[in-house]
């Protein structure tokens, strides 16, 4: 497929063949990367369930070449010798480039190519980032070095690089955890991504033809979107000159209210809202299944509402003008109303926050968070039904995760999109009766960390841990001390000075246990025990966790209080932790030596917890 007039050429071109052994710059204009977790976020859940679609346990690697291709849009270079420079697609290139290094840390000798050559360059003698952006080499050498944590604050554009590259490291590794042998599926995902993710590549040689291409691709004024289709569509059926204008008026403010949010929201509402109350069906889980309801809403919704619009109970005008006047405003409002408590943590309804920061796809939450809410709700009945789903979302993947399952969309798609149809429209006491079945009825575990290796701490779930961790020590404080939750706080990931990591309570030193174990691994398998971290500021981490216990527990007494626990004097004259401990039951002590037993002790202790905040006692 190549194209060529002049001095342009167009050209489909895989993630190997842009990449490998060529010099990419990034204009001038476009050098910060900006891109947030969310659209990450979905490039990675398309990836994911592009290739699942594809990889079956018997393929051979000649099977990869008839996997179906993935295209990520236009890119276009302007080319001077052997330097290329991006007029557009910085923003999909670089997190490819993310995807890439993540992949060769995680996974090094498992791919047929070796993927640094298609991170660095070599040429003339000097080894260079494919993608060259001179404030950005710190960043990427310390990211492709597995140095991220040692960074401090830097501009915006290095700083996202290292939330979005530790955000892919989460999202790719919580999907493999819902697979068997990574041995045998990570080289076939590798494999896929180099021959099958592909571009369409335009070249030319003159950075004036590169731009006019760049401005005509981005003339929005020559499109129309799906979102100004469904208007035209229903707006036809409005006969009424007046009823019409009015309509018109009042779709133009409801879109710009969701724009004003994210400029994706305006598209993104019509999605989620059709999907919770009116789609039936979803492709089936195999290769060549046709898309249904859920996947043709989320790309031709406007053809979908006028395929269907009999069925969704649009026939007369004045159904018309309720179903924008009245179904799209109350829906959209409460999409709104959702948006922020993603956003923003609010006490109020706090497994929101939970739910869209950790956990779940939007295609996923959203509809389901919808799905009950009827116009006749009250505000009070909307909150309720709200904090139920979300409670229930919550409780679903902290089980999953806790048990080393998947919570990956292509893994959990089905189940979350029939629990859509199952909740539609219900009351509160069949909301609760149906989220109830839906947690009993899961065919995996039922309990936390019921895994037959134990729950530690691993490469690949570090997130997780650190959110298990920030929700213990949270609820714990909140409880003794009624103050509003520092959740927020112990997650969040930048400036490094104030970000909480992972604590070790014994330090990476096994001649100090080893009669307590048979060899190293052991060892290593108990200090990464759930039971043996805590979470402490970065600094007090760095400073004293070398030091043996006995000299950090008293360090640990002025910090949060899950690691104050550890001190005998967090109980001496303290009557709000003395009730706390009588009414709870929970078997909270301190230790004057931290071995072996008092790490079971703990893990026992944190599963306990863990029960209490994930209960299902609405």
């Amino acid at each position: 497929m190549k194209y060529s007039a002049g001095t342009i050429t167009s050209s489909a071109k895989t993630v190997k063949e842009v990449f490998f052994g060529r010099r990419l710059v990034a204009d001038f204009f476009q050098r910060e990367y900006d891109w947030k977790e969310k659209h990450v976020n979905q490039l990675l859940e398309d990836l994911e369930d592009k290739f699942d679609e594809e990889f079956l346990d018997n393929h051979e690697w000649s099977d990869v070449n008839n996997y179906a291709e993935y295209f990520l849009g236009p890119i276009i270079f302007s080319q001077n010798g052997g330097v290329y420079s991006i007029i557009d697609g910085q923003q999909r290139l670089t997190t490819i480039t993310l995807l890439l290094i993540f992949l060769d840390r995680s996974f090094p000798h498992m791919a047929n190519v070796e993927i640094n050559s298609l991170i660095r360059t070599k040429a003339m003698g000097k080894t260079t980032f494919t993608i060259e952006v001179e404030d950005r080499t710190e960043c990427m050498k310390a990211l492709l070095e597995g140095k991220e944590k040692e960074m401090l604050k830097g501009s915006q554009s290095t700083d996202n690089l290292i939330a979005q590259f530790e955000n892919i490291q989460e999202h790719i590794q919580t999907w493999l955890d819902g697979k068997d042998d990574l041995k045998r599926i990570v080289p076939f995902f590798i494999e896929w991504i180099m021959q099958k993710i592909k571009f369409v590549e335009i070249i030319t040689q003159s950075d004036d033809d590169a731009y006019k291409i760049f401005e005509t691709m981005n003339d929005r004024g020559l499109s129309l979107t799906p979102t100004d289709l469904l208007k035209a569509f229903l707006l036809r059926s409005i006969k009424d000159e007046e009823k019409r204008k009015e309509l018109t008026d009042f779709w133009k403010e409801r879109i710009y209210e969701l724009k004003q949010t994210d400029e994706k929201n305006a598209q993104s509402f019509f999605q989620h809202w059709l999907r919770a109350k009116y789609a039936t069906s979803i492709r089936e889980a195999k290769k060549g299944a046709e898309d249904q309801d859920f996947e043709v809403v989320a790309t031709k919704f406007h053809q979908w509402v006028q395929n269907n619009s009999k069925d969704i109970g649009l026939k007369t005008e004045t159904q018309f003008y309720d179903f924008i006047k009245s179904d799209f405003y109350f829906f959209q409002q409460q999409f709104l109303q959702i948006y922020e408590a993603t956003e923003n943590f609010q006490q109020k309804s706090p497994d929101v926050y939970y739910i869209a920061q950790y956990h779940l796809s939007p295609t996923l939450f959203y509809p389901l968070l919808m799905a009950p809410l009827k116009k006749d709700d009250d505000d009070e009945t909307i909150v309720n039904k709200i904090r139920l789903v979300s409670k229930c979302l919550d409780v679903y993947s902290v089980i999953r995760k806790s048990n080393r399952s998947s919570t990956s969309h292509s893994n959990i798609r089905i189940a979350m999109y029939n629990l859509i149809k199952q909740i539609r429209d219900c009351s509160i006491d069949e909301l609760k009766k149906e989220l109830k079945k839906f947690i009993i009825d899961q065919p995996k575990e039922k309990n936390f960390f019921e895994h037959e290796n134990g729950y530690r701490l691993r490469k690949q779930n570090k997130t997780f841990v650190k959110f298990l961790l920030a929700r213990i020590t949270s609820y714990i404080e909140e409880e003794v001390t009624g103050k509003p939750s520092r959740f927020v706080d112990f997650m969040r990931k930048r400036p490094k000075k104030a970000r909480y990591e992972i604590e070790h309570i014994w330090a990476d030193k096994f001649q100090q246990h080893q009669n307590d174990f048979k060899d190293i691994e052991e060892f290593k398998k108990s200090r990464n025990s759930l039971g043996g971290l805590i979470l402490l500021p970065n600094q007090t981490n760095q400073s004293f966790g070398a030091l043996p216990y006995e000299q950090k527990v008293e360090h640990y007494l002025k910090e949060n209080l899950l690691a104050a626990s550890l001190h005998e004097k967090c109980y001496e004259k303290n009557p709000k932790i003395s009730k706390f401990l009588k009414e709870s039951g929970l078997q909270f002590r301190s230790y004057e030596k931290f071995t072996k037993l008092a790490i079971k002790e703990r893990m026992e202790l944190y599963k306990k917890i863990c029960e209490e905040i994930w209960s299902l006692n609405f």
